[in-house]
C-alpha cells in the first residue's frame, strides 16, 4: 500500500474517532478535502507530513482548541531564539520554565513558522509532537491503527 494511502487512512481514522457522526463542519470538510488533494500530489514523505499537520491544526481549531502560536502565556510575542514549554490548558511558557513542569518543549522558530503556515522541513518533528500532544485527549488511549500499518509497511 502506498504511503499516501496510509496517510489517508490516518486522516479518516482521526476524523472518525474525534467527530460525532452527522455533525456538519464546512470549514473542516474543506480542510479534509485539501489534505486529500495535498496527499495525492505529494512527492515526498515530508510533503505528506505537512499535509497531515495542516489538517490536524484545522481539526483542533474546529474542536475549539485555540492554539495561539504568536504569543506566550504572558502575552509576549513568541521569539525565534527561545524554547517554550507548551501546556495544553495554559499555552506556551518561555524558558526558564518556572510556572509549570509538565508539557511539551517546542522551539519559538518552529512555532512562528507554523503560525505563518511556512513549510519548514526541520520543524516537521516538533509540529508532529505538538499536534499529537494536543489531539491525545480527544483520541483517548487506543492507538491509531493507521500508524501501526505505516510502521509495518516501512
Amino acid at each position: 500500500m502506498g504511503e499516501s494511502n496510509l496517510c489517508g487512512l490516518y486522516l479518516k481514522e482521526v476524523r472518525y474517532r474525534i467527530l460525532y457522526p452527522s455533525i456538519e463542519t464546512t470549514e473542516l470538510f474543506q480542510a479534509y478535502q485539501q489534505a486529500w488533494y495535498d496527499l495525492a500530489v505529494s512527492q515526498t514523505r515530508n510533503d505528506q507530513a505537512w499535509a497531515l499537520r495542516k489538517f490536524e491544526f484545522s481539526l483542533l481549531t474546529d474542536l475549539g482548541v485555540a492554539l495561539d502560536l504568536k504569543v506566550d502565556y504572558y502575552g509576549q510575542p513568541i521569539s525565534t531564539n527561545k524554547r517554550y514549554l507548551f501546556h495544553i490548558e495554559l499555552g506556551f511558557f518561555p524558558e526558564p520554565f518556572k510556572d509549570t513542569q509538565e508539557g511539551l518543549v517546542v522551539s519559538g522558530r518552529c512555532l512562528q513558522q507554523f503560525a505563518n503556515r511556512h513549510y519548514c522541513e526541520s520543524c516537521l518533528k516538533e509540529w508532529k509532537a505538538l499536534l499529537r500532544y494536543c489531539l491525545s485527549p480527544f483520541l483517548g488511549k487506543s492507538p491509531i491503527q493507521a500508524r501501526a500499518l505505516f510502521q509495518r509497511e516501512m
